[in-house]
């Protein structure tokens, strides 16, 4: 058995390393000399191939690259052309921007910057101490560079000793920044005959003259020295139909060198050296090896269920039956005997205190139905035992007496045993094969959940792996027409599921369902708003945000202070429902924690809450305590976010590995920032729930007019809101937003719960959608759009609206299951009404942590051994 699961083992790591390998690169010099000759492919002297140029191709090949373009007017046309492919736009369309120094464009969530530097002396200036960055410290994924021309018409005499100086600055860069790769792009051929008349005064300026003084020197430079680690040639002879009239410039030819570039990246997006990853990770070899051994154990379980476990003969089930019935009668007869005496010692209470108070006043009498309230029990106490005992026989309100219950629990199996294990002969002998059938009937639930997940992350790599096009990618179009159109849809499917809340809180602010309907709202917008790419509602989406980080401060404020439950179970509970999918598709796809950045957010604040009334719960109930907690709690959230960013990055500098994203704490301290306080007001909020409850529902009741005011007050309140604060541009209202985020959040809260008809009701569709609001973040990355949500998943090319429907009725599904799943295991691993203590629940967490760090370590060792080979 050992050796059969090593060898099962070997095969599936193989079929892995053969999927990600495939349509590998070829050799480096292959490669760079492919990408030499990118522009001319048919005169190309390797085998190479070029991919259609195409929109979604070029998509594919800059997944989440930030593309610097550093020199003259030519490289600003190639520039602009290459955008128009991404955007596919005719060339003609496609129009120069003369007088720009720096154009800048986002695109299927890559960033391309050109920067108009047309001398040589420029470049080593600019490049001297670094290559360019962005506000948070991160470096270009590709540096295309070009110059020449301006030095050999206006500075012919410097022009050896400047590219002097730049080659040993290109080449400290190459040395400094080696993760920086540079391409060299030379200046194109200039027509002689189509030269400016000043151009042509200047008899140095020809292109013979360009290509012995400019491009031989560049190339030799490549070859040589390698100063640069790509060289994309677009000095040669192609055929095209329009130029400018100075006889350099022509866009129809930079549509023909973008082109080229496409087919160059195409190979730089492949070269193991620069961004192609072909190996296998130790996350990717251990999500493989889990959740293929549980898919597995439940091929095998099912599979022997199937085939193996069958119904007994009818004479064992009839006595089976018969003994559960007597055991179930024996139980009935103990409740009714228990009954009978509580009754009696009930009754007789009465008498004897009917009898005392006879006594004492003879004009007093006592009612056998109603007895004084001093006394607190008469003979309705006795009925209600009676009705006690006739709940049990009959199982009114689906539930069971105490001793019934362990009764039954101790026979719950006489049902199963209804079936049997029937082993073949040949498989009798392993004992073995007994035990896993029994284990797996016993943890089916468990290992089921596992396999679901397993479809769900296997979908996931295959839409958007690492190097997995398993679909096309499109670019975003927003259209408000069709924006607003689409929520007016989703606004009639939730009046049309708008029903009564019948449960028990129904009548409370924020009841549960009516909170799963606020999060159904926000996510659906959040959603759209990523997939059309709305940017004209981002200010909204910071408010939901906030909201749902108010929420978590609210919900789990309001569990802890009624329920004052403060065990490990409750917290490691909450941990794993807001981790476990997330750790397994970072993982599974090799992203960084803070792509997700909800997760960690929730979970920073979740622990916040926690801590701030875990600290000495038992004094929770007395009087201040609470004010007190909350007074200190933000006090700490002042010190963290409204001190100098050292404090901060200080704090968090420990869990970098986890939290930075292209190696700096900025988008961590970002995201925090923008909700500090949230959690912090719904942690208030909770705190003084009852008296705002009891006001809207009591004081209110019959006071229309007030409550008219008190609607009109919020409506005037989230007007002057959106007048002088929402309508600011989105970086003067992320300075705005955590001081003012409150005011649309609880007049929301407010016109929503204070007319009590309205108040029972919600939409079933929304708070169905809320139930699922952590899956629908985390696959919209991945399974709705792709490219980590910078394109649209396509599936049904050039039928926008088909393709909508049904990407997101798939979308939902996976994502439902998903979530079932997750709910599924966390219940198995962490029950709700677990009685473990919080040591024994502690030292299983620590073993569940112990078995995932081995499992990863052995997946590292075999994906550095793959690697390797």
């Amino acid at each position: 058995m050992p050796s059969f699961c090593r060898l099962l083992s070997r095969v599936a790591l193989l079929f892995a390393i053969f999927t990600l390998t495939t349509g590998n690169p070829q050799s480096s010099q292959d490669t760079l000399q492919c990408i030499e000759d990118a522009l001319t492919p048919t005169s190309s002297s390797s085998d190479c191939y070029y991919p259609i140029v195409t929109a979604s191709q070029t998509i594919r090949q800059l997944r989440d690259k930030w593309v610097v373009f550093m020199g003259e007017s030519t490289l600003r046309q190639l520039f602009l052309q290459f955008l128009g492919v991404i955007e596919s736009q005719p060339f003609e369309h496609v129009s120069d921007q003369k007088g720009q120094r720096k154009i800048e464009k986002r695109l299927a969530g890559s960033r391309f910057t050109f920067y108009y530097l047309e001398y040589y002396a420029n470049l080593t200036h600019n490049l001297s101490a670094h290559p360019p960055r962005l506000y948070d410290g991160r470096s270009p994924d590709l540096l295309i560079l070009n110059d020449g021309l301006h030095d050999l018409l206006y500075a012919p005499t410097q022009l050896d000793a400047a590219w002097t100086t730049l080659s040993q600055t290109l080449q400290q860069v190459q040395r400094a920044f080696p993760r920086v790769p540079v391409m060299w792009i030379p200046s194109p051929q200039v027509h002689d005959e189509h030269l400016t008349e000043h151009r042509k005064d200047a008899d140095w300026f020809n292109n013979a003259s360009l290509y012995q003084r400019c491009v031989v020197k560049q190339h030799a430079l490549y070859a040589d020295a390698h100063a640069y680690r790509y060289y994309y040639d677009v000095f040669r002879n192609v055929s095209y139909d329009t130029w400018n009239s100075d006889g350099i410039h022509s866009m129809h030819r930079a549509r023909l060198e973008a082109e080229g570039l496409v087919r160059a990246l195409y190979h730089v997006s492949h070269d193991p050296a620069t961004w192609m990853r072909t190996e296998l990770t130790g996350g990717q070899v251990m999500t493989l090896l889990f959740y293929g051994l549980a898919v597995v154990i439940v091929l095998i379980g099912q599979s022997c269920g199937y085939l193996f476990y069958v119904p007994k003969s009818k004479d064992v089930i009839k006595s089976s039956s018969a003994e559960l019935k007597g055991l179930l009668a024996a139980a009935h007869e103990e409740e009714e005997q228990q009954a009978d005496e509580e009754m009696a010692a009930a009754a007789t209470a009465v008498i004897e205190l009917g009898a005392i108070n006879t006594t004492a006043s003879t004009k007093t009498k006592i009612s056998p139905m109603n007895s004084s309230p001093n006394n607190e029990l008469s003979l309705t106490d006795v009925a209600n035992n009676q009705h006690r005992r006739s709940s049990v026989e009959n199982g009114e309100d689906g539930k069971l007496s105490p001793k019934l219950a362990t009764k039954l629990s101790t026979t719950k199996s006489l049902k199963e045993d209804e079936f049997e294990l029937r082993l073949p002969p040949c498989v009798q002998q392993w004992s073995f094969a007994r035990v896993f059938i029994h284990h797996y009937i016993d943890n089916q639930s468990c290992y089921l959940a596992l396999s679901q997940l397993a479809m769900c992350l296997m979908i996931l790599f295959l839409f958007d792996g690492p190097t997995h096009y398993f679909v096309s990618p499109s670019l975003k179009h927003y259209n408000r027409d069709f924006f607003i159109f689409l929520h007016l849809i989703f606004l009639t499917i939730s009046y049309l599921t708008f029903n009564k809340n019948t449960a028990k809180d129904s009548d409370r602010i924020l009841s549960r369902d009516q909170t799963e309907e606020w999060k159904g709202i926000m996510q659906i917008v959040f959603v759209m708003y990523h997939y059309f790419d709305a940017a004209e509602v981002y200010n909204l989406i910071r408010v939901f945000i906030g909201a749902y980080v108010w929420m978590t401060g609210f919900g789990n404020t309001s569990f802890f202070i009624s329920k004052n439950i403060y065990n490990i179970n409750r917290l490691f509970g909450m941990l794993f429902r807001l981790n476990w999918l997330v750790f397994w598709t970072c993982l599974l796809l090799n992203q960084p924690l803070m792509l997700y950045y909800i997760c960690p957010l929730h979970t920073f604040f979740f622990l916040y809450t926690y801590a701030t009334w875990g600290v000495l719960y038992t004094y929770n109930d007395v009087k201040g305590v609470k004010e007190v907690k909350l007074c200190v709690a933000g006090l700490l959230l002042c010190l963290l976010f409204e001190t100098p960013e050292a404090v901060f990055h200080a704090l968090w500098s420990p869990l970098s590995f986890v939290l930075s994203l292209h190696g700096t704490l900025y988008e961590w301290h970002f995201r925090t920032t923008l909700d500090h306080y949230s959690t912090w007001l719904g942690m208030v909020f909770a705190v003084y729930y009852e008296p705002v409850y009891k006001y809207l529902t009591t004081s209110l009741k019959h006071r229309r007019r007030t409550k008219h005011i008190i609607s009109g007050v919020c409506l005037c309140l989230v007007w002057l809101w959106y007048q002088f604060v929402y309508r600011h541009d989105k970086f003067t209202y992320n300075a705005m937003h955590p001081y003012t985020e409150i005011v649309p959040i609880f007049c929301y809260i407010v016109l929503r719960n204070i007319y009590d008809p309205l108040r029972p009701y919600f939409s079933r569709f929304l708070a169905w959608m809320g139930q699922i609001t952590l899956e629908t973040y985390i696959f919209q990355y991945h399974l709705y759009m792709i490219n980590d949500a910078k394109t649209v998943l396509t599936v049904i090319p050039d039928y926008p609206l088909c393709n909508f429907i049904i990407v997101s009725i798939f979308y939902v599904w996976i994502s439902r299951i998903a979530f079932d799943a997750t709910n599924t295991l966390r219940n198995y691993f962490y029950p709700t009404r677990s009685k473990e203590r919080n040591l024994q629940v502690f030292k299983t967490t620590m073993v569940y942590i112990a078995v995932l760090t081995v499992l990863y370590i052995v997946s590292y060792i075999i994906s550095l051994t793959f690697s390797d080979d």
